[in-house]
């Protein structure tokens, strides 16, 4: 008899706390999900230069604001926001998609960039042009591979992309060595 009270406990706590779970809110952020012929026109126009990425995001939770941040790096430290743009007013939860295309310039020098935010029927973009830089001879750039969890007041790096001028560039740690990085972020705001 004792060991099935324990057993029979044991079920309750677990279903109690599988419970609390379930009712935690799920805000997240993610990789659009797409089909495999969308996926095929994404690799016919990511070609040549050209990037498109597509990400999504949900929430349970009303939020007041969903901004973009495009910033850049020298060795490790911010010097510029190229980019930066908010969807306010919002106070809802949200179900919205984001497009980035980026486009390295003939002169291989630059890059140009428009970001836009789709949300509830509205839409916010903006564009921004980021140097390169004439000594740069080695980048690693990519998006999020994973759904990001999203709480209040917090901001989530959709895309990095490190450059360096020795030809060596490190898959983990910050850009503190690194002579350039251009980091695009989505942040979320109550």
């Amino acid at each position: 008899m004792r060991i099935s009270t324990n057993f029979l406990l044991l079920i309750i706590v677990s279903l109690s706390m599988t419970a609390c779970g379930a009712d935690e809110p799920k805000n997240q952020i993610m990789p659009m999900t797409i089909t495999a012929e969308q996926q095929q026109i994404m690799e016919l126009i990511s070609t040549h230069g050209h990037q498109v990425l597509l990400f999504e995001f949900n929430t349970t939770e009303p939020f007041t604001e969903v901004g973009i941040r495009l910033e850049v790096y020298e060795y490790g430290i911010i010097t510029d926001t190229a980019l930066g743009f908010s969807m306010l007013g919002i106070d809802r939860p949200l179900d919205g998609k984001i497009a980035v295309v980026i486009t390295e310039n003939k002169d291989g020098n630059t890059l140009d960039w428009i970001v836009t935010i789709h949300e509830g029927g509205s839409a916010a973009s903006g564009r921004a042009t980021t140097a390169i830089g004439e000594n740069i001879n080695a980048r690693m750039h990519g998006p999020m591979h994973e759904a990001v969890n999203i709480s209040g007041d917090t901001d989530a790096v959709i895309f990095v992309s490190r450059f360096a001028s020795d030809g060596v560039l490190s898959t983990v740690g910050d850009f503190a060595h690194e002579p350039l990085a251009h980091v695009l972020t989505v942040s979320f705001s109550y």
